[in-house]
């Protein structure tokens, strides 16, 4: 019962957050296993090869990304596990995409983190 009624607020305080997405990269909080986990979906109908993902709490911040090389990327469509919190860090949040690049060289973003910094000047670099 107690996992229930932490599952609702968790959902509650989750309603009461903030989630910036971006043209072509969808970020949504989910609950699982007590947890938040954050879920990416590639909203273009290009493959992206990279994402940077920003997440604040008023204790808290994360920063998660994900790059694919080679011929991977993540497909039109799809989606992937961004990151996760635990329960005791979550609560009202907010959430942004800080930097996107699809395989075609398109990139969409503020580009603040030190992560998308570091990831958009490889790119560079090729």
């Amino acid at each position: 019962m107690r996992s229930l009624l932490v599952t609702a607020a968790l959902f509650a305080s989750t309603a009461l957050s903030t989630i910036t997405s971006g043209p072509f990269f969808q970020v949504k909080p989910t609950v699982k296993n007590g947890n938040v986990q954050f879920i990416g979906k590639n909203i273009s109908h290009k493959p992206i090869v990279a994402y940077v993902v920003v997440a604040e709490w008023s204790n808290h911040r994360s920063v998660w990304h994900g790059v694919y090389g080679g011929p991977d990327s993540l497909p039109a469509g799809q989606t992937v596990t961004v990151g996760e919190a635990h329960v005791g860090s979550a609560g009202k949040f907010n959430a942004s995409v800080d930097y996107v690049r699809l395989a075609d060289g398109t990139t969409w973003g503020d580009i603040a983190t030190d992560d998308a910094k570091e990831i958009a000047a490889r790119f560079q670099q090729h």
